[in-house]
């Protein structure tokens, strides 16, 4: 009986193949809007949820009001950061700088490691983060090796990506073993530092989706003494 409906129903298709188009054409693209809003909310609400206490970290951000436009702001006063931990230091369990590495070519110089793996003076252009050594494990990043701890080590410390370690050293253990970073807006300077950790390739669906490496706070404000200069009316970072 089930085989007689069938073939009643496709033969009703023959017969009216324009209003069939239409029918299943229109449910198709109905179920694929459905679809396609269902993994958009999917993935909005699993955003940062990566890290185990997302529900519990914040961002402060600056609001200011400049030729009657309300503007918000990432960037924030230098002299904030000592003034929130002088302040509100008890209220938190990490309060944690951070500013975008950018213009930094990352590359081996010459260790066994990168011979091994074909990538001898290999340059890998990269997008990173200056960040307090509580950073890492604020974010709980789940490293595969190394400790999150690793920017407290040294300032001339780096945590790398795991895709960005393979593309440098192969299958060699990168622990212990210096990267240098190039300088793409000051060509010629390089600023060598050593491999505390590596850790899994965050998720695109969180904030911090294209840290491809991590370099301490204190490598980015040592020397900086054009940071150190900045009243509250200049945000620095």
């Amino acid at each position: 009986m089930f085989r007689n409906y069938l073939r009643v129903a496709f033969r009703s298709l023959l017969r009216n193949r324009f209003s069939a188009f239409i029918n299943l054409g229109g449910l198709a693209i109905g179920i694929s809007v459905a679809l396609l809003i269902g993994l958009w909310i999917q993935d909005e609400l699993s955003f940062d949820k990566y890290h185990e206490n997302y529900g519990h970290i914040v961002q402060v951000l600056q609001k200011e009001k400049f030729l009657g436009e309300t503007k918000v702001w990432e960037h924030q006063p230098f002299l904030l950061l000592n003034a929130l931990r002088t302040s509100y230091g008890n209220a938190f369990e990490h309060i944690v700088a951070s500013v975008p590495a950018e213009g930094f070519l990352l590359s081996t110089t010459g260790t066994t490691a990168s011979t091994a793996a074909g990538a001898e003076n290999q340059h890998i252009p990269s997008k990173g983060f200056y960040m307090d050594a509580d950073g890492p494990d604020m974010l709980t990043l789940k490293m595969i090796k190394g400790s999150r701890s690793g920017l407290g080590a040294d300032p001339h410390s780096i945590l790398l990506a795991a895709s960005v370690a393979k593309a440098l050293f192969g299958d060699e253990d990168p622990i212990g073993k210096r990267v240098n970073l190039n300088n793409l807006w000051d060509p010629g300077t390089q600023t060598p530092v050593v491999v505390r950790g590596v850790y899994e390739d965050l998720p695109h669906n969180t904030t911090f989706n294209e840290a491809y490496f991590f370099l301490p706070w204190s490598l980015y404000t040592s020397g900086n003494t054009y940071l150190m200069q900045q009243g509250w009316d200049r945000p620095s970072h």
